[in-house]
């Protein structure tokens, strides 16, 4: 079994939470306490600020990956502990299926959305006044698939 994969998942997962604005100050810590934990057992041997600037790059996640594997990183049981405990906290406190465009009680002559990528709901408008339509581009929407 490949153990790196979901370890390199919740890494993936913490970074990405932790580059929004609306992510939990407990989510951001425990990514922060796991970032710092990696930093104290493998030093130089494995770079997550490099990861951090594109967590959801599938290159980046490669290197991460490598890296993670020649420190030996897989045979540690703390760091798989935090990582368990940051994904049960992003699991509890962060929104799953997010809506990409939610608007609600706008009164507007005419809307006009472009793409729209979203792991929950594309597109929601509640209780709007509409008098001129609206004209909706690709959207692209679908549940959350993340094994994590």
């Amino acid at each position: 079994m490949d153990i790196l994969t979901p370890i390199v998942t919740a890494i993936s997962a913490g970074a990405a939470a932790s580059l929004k604005d609306t992510t939990t100050q407990a989510v951001k810590d425990a990514y922060a306490g796991i970032k710092a934990l990696i930093q104290k057992k493998f030093g130089s041997k494995v770079s997550i600020d490099a990861f951090e600037q594109k967590p959801t790059s599938e290159a980046k996640k490669a290197a991460l990956k490598e890296e993670l594997e020649d420190a030996g990183a897989h045979n540690d049981s703390e760091l798989f502990e935090a990582l368990q405990k940051l994904v049960t906290l992003i699991k509890e406190k962060e929104p799953q299926g997010a809506t990409g465009v939610n608007i609600s009680e706008v009164e507007a002559e005419f809307i006009k959305i472009g793409k729209v990528k979203a792991i929950g709901t594309g597109i929601s408008i509640t209780k709007s006044k509409l008098t001129g339509g609206i004209d909706i581009g690709e959207v692209d929407a679908g549940t959350n698939t993340n094994p994590i």
